[in-house]
């Protein structure tokens, strides 16, 4: 039976140690080779003592099963005094390992209650019974037997290490004065228990006496961490600190420390966890998201794949996918708004300042590092004279070369532009820069050079940083309920002053954070809409709130189904209709791009191939980096190839014969499809069916399809009766299936009108 994974851990990646293996193997040899059971009895003493070692190599190997059994056949067969005992406890160690509290409980409970106390089994029955009641959360009954474990405990390691759980035990049930008591029984016993415990416990006796006395712990803290023995504990010391300084609101020297636990070497991963879940509900607490989801990274990073805490801390972290995005499209489309904002002068001023201010970051870094060296290994500076040699003269030869030569390639020829562009066709894809395009000068005219400067271009980022700053405002609003961020974005957004299709949706949502804290403000955003923008759906929604209720669908899931299936079937009246009636509800959800995919594609059956694609662009703009922009990029893709209509440019026989209505005149429509079908029945063509298709907003076609043959047409339609001979002689066309194709993508009916 293969091994258990115990706290998610990864077996391949585990230490599970051979020599287990070799005493399993040793254990069944001596019982096979030794064993002297004669007429049900062993005589052979030490057989037991195989058994005994053969389940423990199963145990320590996480065989559980396995070892289960041999405990089992143990104590079920051999009744040596010496084994018996310590094969009852090692078969509840196991029990525990399989989830059987109750059953180990069971088992334990009198035998630990009755042992000598004097007895080397005291102290592990008592103990392996206190884990039981641990694992089952009956605290009180674990403390009692943890207290008399740790009391009769032969060796120092383990007393400390039962007094130190008696601690935690006394601190879970809010007995503070006897979990300080514990702590203090540890901190005495000084150098006969492990160091481990020692610092833990000191560490909770003055975490206990600052809560208890308002004693600050920091002076010990700091004592603790310059000691030089504590070394490999300084992340547990660092924690501390870090904790206190954040209960005391100093949040900078709070997070500083637990930054620094984690830098530590010698990091476990419980520590390390504790500490990222701390900088992570920090930085979500006080609405920083950005940092918040980098941390959770790193959280999700220390998870074994596969485990339940990394798949919940993945949840977590998707979560803020959305805010991340915008937050980071905001800061730099507003630095490239404000670069753009200044005169050419202050363009150049601004990136002088910027190349100084690097450079100083990278002297500044030499600095650190040489300071940090020891005094005994740093060079004298005379003998840093020679250029490489002296990292600060490197540093300024990597600036210089630089803002005259930019980043070119370390390869042969890198001065002549000629020669690196012969690169290109000559080297593989690992060089970087290999043409002159590629070569970026570092000089303040350079940087200003790769600004936008054209009006198209400061219009997309204008209208991009627009719509991240209404998308933060709705998902700060409707996501994390925090209606201060929300405030702050949708504000600064209406000080931009947006176009309409952005204004509108800011104010409501402003209009919603303040409709039940301050209603006098709220006002105002609601006369502002209602007179300002009353034909958009916001305004038209507050005019007349019973007009916008869709009145059996309650849930954006609903909604969205509803108009999903009107656009389906074809049923554009009614899909315009409840787009309108609710874009508002699904606007500020996750079902926003999906509301707006299904109404580009509208666009496009209903306007064409131009204003398809522009809607499709509309959406890799306004909602980066989701599915539903994927997805519109890779339409894009489709449509801009020349086959996309005609693949292959190949015309096949095949016609179509069109009667064109205007869409409110459903009356005729209907007429001539009743006609013609009930004609296709008394002189039947195979192939032949009908279909309505709409064209355009103001036109559907009625549209018999399956001609192979335009003289079969004729034919057909020389044998229709009289009396509805108009019919096929006014507003029809006959074309070929490539040319309908054509017209329904470029929307012209000029040619084929009558």
């Amino acid at each position: 039976m293969s091994p258990i994974a115990i706290n998610g851990e990864n077996i391949d990646n585990t230490t599970i140690i051979p020599g287990f293996a070799k005493a399993e193997e040793k254990a069944v040899k001596a019982i096979q080779k030794h064993s002297m059971n004669i007429k049900g009895v062993q005589r052979n003493g030490k057989i037991d003592e195989a058994y005994l070692l053969l389940g423990k190599a199963r145990y320590y190997d996480r065989r559980f099963f396995p070892a289960l059994e041999a405990f089992n056949y143990l104590l079920e067969n051999y009744a040596d005094p010496k084994t018996y005992v310590e094969g009852r406890i090692w078969r509840e160690k196991t029990n525990l390992r399989l989830k059987n509290e109750e059953l180990a409980i069971k088992n334990l409970r009198s035998l630990a209650l009755n042992l000598n106390p004097n007895g080397k089994f005291h102290s592990p029955s008592n103990s392996t019974i206190a884990q039981a009641f641990i694992n089952t959360k009956q605290l009180d009954s674990a403390l009692y037997y943890i207290k008399r474990a740790a009391v009769t405990a032969k060796s120092k390691a383990k007393k400390g290490r039962f007094l130190f759980i008696t601690g935690q035990l006394f601190e879970s049930l809010q007995k503070t004065d006897s979990a300080a008591w514990a702590y203090s029984e540890v901190v005495n016993l000084k150098r006969k228990s492990p160091r481990k415990y020692w610092i833990n416990a000191e560490i909770k006796r003055l975490q206990i006496r600052y809560q208890r006395d308002s004693i600050s712990p920091i002076p010990e803290f700091l004592k603790l961490d310059n000691n030089y023995e504590n070394k490999p504990f300084e992340h547990w010391i660092k924690r501390a600190m870090g904790q206190y300084y954040l209960k005391q609101s100093q949040d900078s020297l709070g997070r500083y420390y637990l930054v620094q636990s984690n830098r530590s070497e010698y990091i476990d991963f419980p520590t390390g966890k504790a500490n990222y879940r701390d900088l992570v509900d920090y930085h979500f607490n006080n609405g920083e998201y950005p940092s918040a989801g980098a941390y959770l990274d790193s959280l999700i990073a220390l998870y074994p794949e596969g485990t339940s805490d990394r798949k919940r801390t993945q949840r977590e972290r998707d979560n803020l996918n959305g805010v991340i995005k915008y937050e980071r499209i905001v800061a730099t489309t507003d630095s490239l708004l404000y670069l753009t904002s200044l005169s050419d002068s202050a363009q150049i001023k601004y990136f002088e300042d910027f190349i100084k201010q690097k450079e100083l970051k990278a002297l500044a870094a030499v600095k650190e590092e040489e300071k940090g060296a020891f005094s005994f290994l740093s060079r004298s500076k005379a003998s840093n004279q020679f250029y490489f040699n002296n990292p600060t003269l490197v540093i300024l030869g990597q600036q210089k070369f630089q803002s005259s030569w930019g980043n070119r390639p370390n390869v042969d020829n890198w001065r002549i532009a000629a020669g690196l562009s012969n690169l290109r066709n000559t080297q593989d894809q690992t060089v970087t820069a290999s043409s002159e395009e590629e070569i970026f000068v570092q000089t303040p005219e350079s940087y200003v050079a790769s600004l936008p400067s054209t009006e198209k271009e400061k219009d997309s980022i204008k209208s991009l940083n627009d719509n991240s700053y209404l998308q933060l405002g709705m998902i700060y609003k409707e996501n994390f309920q925090n209606l201060v961020l929300a405030r702050n974005r949708l504000e600064h957004l209406i000080d931009q002053n947006p176009p309409p299709e952005i204004m509108a949706p800011a104010l409501y949502h402003l209009y919603k954070t303040y409709e039940d804290t301050f209603p006098v403000l709220a006002n105002i955003y609601f006369d502002r809409i209602v007179k300002d923008y009353p034909e958009t759906a916001y305004g038209k929604m507050l005019s007349n709130p019973e007009g916008f209720k869709l009145s059996e669908i309650d849930s954006p899931e609903g909604i969205y189904e509803s108009i999903l299936e009107d656009y389906l079937s074809g049923d554009f009246s009614s899909f315009k209709e409840k787009i309108e009636a609710s874009s508002i509800l699904l606007g500020s959800t996750n079902f926003a791009p999906k509301l707006e995919l299904l109404m580009a594609n509208m666009e496009g059956r209903l306007k064409g191939i131009p204003e398809w694609e522009a809607a499709l662009n509309k959406i890799q703009s306004k909602y980066p980096e989701t599915p539903e922009a994927i997805k519109a990029a890779e339409m894009i893709a489709q449509i801009s190839r020349p086959d996309f209509i005609n693949k292959k440019n190949k015309i096949y026989k095949n016609y179509k014969w069109i009667f064109k209505y205007n869409t409110k005149d459903s009356l005729s429509l209907n007429l001539t499809k009743t006609n013609l079908q009930a004609e296709l029945e008394r002189n039947p063509k195979a192939n032949w069916f009908f279909s309505q298709d709409r064209f355009d907003e103001d036109h559907v076609f009625l549209v018999l399809h399956g001609i192979r043959d335009r003289r079969d047409l004729n034919v057909w339609k020389e044998n229709f009766i009289p009396e509805n001979k108009e019919i096929i002689t006014t507003n029809n066309f006959v074309i070929l299936s490539t040319q309908y194709q054509k017209l329904l993508k470029d929307k012209n009916l000029t040619p084929y009108e009558k």
